[in-house]
């Protein structure tokens, strides 16, 4: 039996690969993502937090951090209206 938590780690934690990893995973999210919205499915960042969890899972702490700072802006930008630009969402009247 494994002494520790080795086991969950497969890359290097601060290796190139483990950042081509959490990039590629977050590529995947983005993609299952666009799927989502296209079916009419408004989800945000539902779609990524289980991308972020594999990354760090993978990779370690500093794969999780940076899928989750490179997740930020792409949800932003891509599906929070209003789409493909970086602006504060619209206000919803009555509040």
């Amino acid at each position: 039996m494994r002494k520790g938590n080795d086991y969950i780690l497969k890359l290097r934690p601060w290796s190139l690969s483990t950042f081509v990893v959490a990039l590629l995973v977050v590529v995947l999210a983005t993609a299952t993502q666009e799927m989502f919205a296209s079916f009419g499915m408004q989800l945000y960042f539902a779609g990524f937090v289980p991308a972020i969890l594999v990354a760090g899972l993978m990779g370690g702490a500093p794969a999780g951090a940076f899928a989750t700072i490179i997740t930020v802006p792409i949800v932003w930008w891509a599906f929070m209206p209003p789409y493909f630009e970086f602006a504060w969402p619209p206000r919803v009247p009555g509040r």
